[in-house]
């Protein structure tokens, strides 16, 4: 085993008002994949409001919010079983290709015929289609848009739950509003996502915009074009990494220019990604780094690295933070996998908080850009973890990684892209997933392993229980007619450390109402049934992740 596996774990508990009551320290971690705005409103169900009526007439048909899940289902079935779905996939495709080739030329009109065909074929025999459009006017359904996936109600909601959750360090996933929660008076008060000080010594001053592209679509002026990505990253001083030209971002310009309003402002529209954040009154940031993905088709995306330094024992914690590919597919566990760790050319760069000191003058802090060395060689997630973790034998530092790796635990194993060293990890049969993977690295482990709610195998310590932190699926007002009833209940979000001892918080009490609100990970035996009738969002979670909040103690414990 690893020197983890030592008994020195903890079960889930009930809510603790602050920090956990005992004798030693804790450091308290938020993890909470948000749903960025510009993602979030594409018919995602709930049945807070049943029965769910076809139109707003007083004898209009309806479903109560079982017999609607079941209709949902089947259409889902028979459109797989008839060949509907792979028809709607390859429309999706062509329509991508569409967008790389000039319109008019023999290719762009033969392409655009077979994509109007597919489209009409699906049109006429899709039982999804027929569902979307038999509901197209459902007041219930409407309701949902209006009252729980508005980004103007789901971001009091986020808010409330983090603040509530009082944690020391947040890690953000699909952040598309990173000025908001900087600029919020409450939010911004306590926590910074920004590393340079004096930048943020008054609240009222704007540090942070999101980046700026050319309306005129010339990329060689934008700030996250591939070339000039990290050097923007950490000019801006922020432990914030967007994916450039994001689907959110463009989601919500589209948005504005159907639905203009007088409080629309295109400079703060912006692309999602990862940010991490602190409580800015115990730590400081002496460093933020960042490893871009090896380019791919012109966008950019990065994992954050953020140190922090408590100020009162000035000890180190290194934090990092990723949003790996989504999609249940073997192929897209490759890609996940590859992420991990491939060959292919990665970037990678580092500002470290410096003292400087000149004759008769005081010390003066300032940022100095790093390349990690000339020994530094990173070929993906793994081996940028593996440098901080092994950092702990210089400067005694610990590493955290809170996570949407996009995977289960117990998702099938698959062939590694890149080759392995016998180092890397155990595998089986040179077969491993995401998770597996990540817990492989030596000193590091998953905080459900340590609370005893995965073996150390990944799959659950009470069958047939099993833990999620996601449960969501899109309904007939979705614009992603192949996602309508797409179930996703399983564990995807994650936080490992080098830490030894953490404790999982169950749920959390807003202030406001004292309502209590559930954490991951919550238990299901089966997709089915009760998994659907309670589904992500809803009035009061705002998100179609549930937060991981975890307690994770800082006493020293003796190693094998």
């Amino acid at each position: 085993g690893k020197f983890f596996n030592n008994g020195n774990t903890f079960q889930i508990h009930h809510h603790l008002p602050l920090k956990m009551e005992t004798n030693f320290q804790s450091l308290r971690i938020l993890q909470w994949n948000i749903l960025a705005d510009g993602l979030g409103e594409d018919g995602f169900l709930s049945t807070e409001f049943a029965p769910i009526h076809e139109n707003e007439d007083e004898d209009a048909p309806s479903l109560g919010s079982k017999k609607f899940m079941e209709s949902i289902r089947n259409a889902k079935k028979d459109d797989k079983e008839n060949g509907i779905l792979e028809k709607m996939s390859k429309a999706k495709k062509i329509k991508k290709k569409l967008r790389e080739l000039d319109e008019g030329t023999p290719d762009y009109v033969k392409e655009e015929e077979t994509m109007l065909a597919l489209n009409g074929e699906v049109d006429k025999t899709s039982a999804l289609i027929k569902l979307k459009k038999q509901f197209a006017n459902s007041p219930e359904l409407d309701l949902v848009e209006k009252e729980i996936l508005s980004w103007g109600k789901r971001f009091e909601r986020l808010k409330e739950v983090a603040m509530a959750a009082n944690p020391d360090i947040i890690t953000f996933q699909e952040m598309d509003h990173l000025h908001q929660f900087i600029t919020d008076p409450e939010f911004g008060k306590k926590y910074t996502c920004c590393v340079d000080e004096t930048m943020m010594m008054n609240l009222a001053q704007e540090y942070y915009t999101p980046a700026k592209y050319n309306e005129k679509g010339e990329k060689k002026s934008d700030e996250l074009r591939t070339d000039n990505y990290l050097d923007h990253l950490l000019k801006s001083r922020v432990a914030f990494a967007p994916k450039s030209y994001s689907n959110a971002r463009n989601f919500r310009l589209k948005r504005m220019k159907d639905s203009p309003s007088e409080e629309d402002d295109k400079t703060l529209v912006d692309d999602d990604g990862v940010a991490i954040f602190w409580d800015k009154e115990k730590y400081r940031a002496v460093e933020l780094g960042f490893l871009k993905h090896p380019d791919s088709k012109k966008k950019s995306e990065a994992i954050v690295a953020v140190v922090l330094e408590e100020k009162k024992t000035k000890k180190l914690i290194n934090v990092l933070s990723a949003h790996f590919p989504s999609g249940a597919e073997e192929k897209k566990e490759k890609e996940r996998l590859d992420v991990l760790k491939n060959n292919k050319k990665w970037t990678y760069k580092h500002i470290l908080l410096r003292e400087k000191s000149e004759s008769d003058q005081p010390k003066k802090s300032i940022w100095v850009v790093d390349n990690y060395g000339d020994d530094a060689k990173f070929d993906g997630i793994v081996s940028y973890l593996k440098h901080y973790v092994g950092r702990e034998k210089m400067d005694l530092s610990k590493t955290i990684f809170p996570t949407d790796v996009n995977s289960k635990p117990e998702f099938p194993l698959t062939t590694l892209p890149s080759p392995v060293d016998v180092e890397d990890g155990v595998l089986t049969d040179g077969k491993t997933n995401a998770w597996k993977f990540l817990q492989s690295i030596p000193n590091f482990e998953c905080v459900w392993v340590q609370s005893k709610i995965l073996a150390p195998g990944g799959n659950s310590i009470n069958p047939p229980s099993f833990p999620i932190s996601v449960n969501k699926m899109r309904g007939p007002s979705s614009d992603q007619p192949d996602k309508i009833g797409e179930h996703q209940c399983e564990l995807t979000d994650h936080i490992f450390t080098s830490y030894c001892r953490s404790k999982v918080i169950d749920k959390v009490t807003l202030r406001s109402t004292k309502i209590e609100v559930e954490t991951a990970p919550k238990m299901y035996e089966s997709e089915e049934g009760k998994a659907e009738q309670e589904l992500y969002p809803t009035m009061i979670m705002p998100s179609d992740h549930l937060p991981v909040i975890v307690d994770i103690e800082l006493a020293q414990t003796a190693s094998s």
